[in-house]
């Protein structure tokens, strides 16, 4: 029987952003140590993105990432370069100890709205694409990957897929909302379109996809509320809205938060 890891990660190591465009050069994330006696622990460290951190970590709206220079990513038993990718012959070895004949990559700085720019944003996301499907390349086929897309600019999102799917990729990545829209928002048509022309799958993931959702809880209520329960949401509003009746190639994937609660879901759904 053949293993599939559906929702592998990478940790997204500084050299990623080598990729960016040269004008953006000078608005590239910049790695932020941090001591390890703070209440990160060993989470200690962020991204500084447009001034903010990245994850974020305050109190209210704090999200979470493992980064390749905290005091978390040196206690994984699997080394740093299996971690960010730039290891594919260690990444491999690993996915052999653990029998597992091929794994989907899922970004892990990318789980929360990282930039107010849309073209920072898709810039970022044009550096991920890059580095990682460069990776996976070297895998043989047991590493693949899910695209990054700046769902804000539909125009550009569509340019960038189909770039993705040239360097390989085996889907699209999206949380539950994107900033303040869902995922029936009628601008993310041509993307969707795209994608099942492609046949690309469209695949919901965990996290703060939308920083208005993000800041109404606190650290202890953030994760669920904010990075989970959107996931619902996608899942609702794909379904609710007859996306699968206008886009009849498009195929929908709902990833790490269970499926429990679809059977609660699913009756509240428009039937035909």
């Amino acid at each position: 029987m053949k293993v599939i890891d559906a929702d592998g990660h990478i940790i997204e190591p500084e050299g990623m952003f080598e990729h960016l465009p040269e004008e953006f050069h000078l608005r590239r994330p910049i790695p932020v140590r941090l001591p390890a006696d703070t209440v990160r622990g060993d989470f200690n460290g962020c991204w500084l993105i447009e001034g903010k951190s990245v994850p974020n970590i305050g109190s209210r709206g704090r999200t979470t990432a493992s980064l390749s220079w905290t005091e978390r990513s040196k206690k994984i038993d699997v080394s740093l370069g299996s971690q960010t990718l730039e290891d594919m012959e260690a990444r491999v070895s690993d996915l052999n100890r653990f029998h597992i004949d091929c794994q989907i990559v899922f970004p892990t700085m990318f789980l929360a709205a990282v930039a107010e720019d849309v073209k920072l944003e898709g810039a970022l996301f044009q550096a991920y694409n890059t580095f990682v499907g460069q990776a996976c390349a070297k895998s043989k086929g047991r590493v693949r990957w899910v695209a990054l897309l700046p769902f804000r600019d539909p125009e550009a999102a569509v340019k960038e897929l189909s770039r993705a799917s040239d360097l390989g990729a085996s889907g699209i990545f999206t949380m539950g909302m994107v900033w303040e829209r869902n995922l029936a928002d009628p601008e993310f048509f041509p993307i969707y379109e795209e994608a099942a022309a492609l046949d690309l799958p469209l695949c919901v993931h965990l996290g703060w996809g939308s920083p208005q959702v993000t800041q109404l809880f606190s650290d202890s209520h953030a994760f669920f509320c904010s990075a989970i329960v959107p996931v619902m949401w996608g899942f609702m509003y794909t379904m609710g809205a007859g996306l699968l009746t206008r886009f009849p190639k498009l195929r929908l994937g709902f990833l790490e938060t269970c499926s429990a609660w679809v059977c609660d879901r699913s009756p509240l759904l428009p039937r035909p």
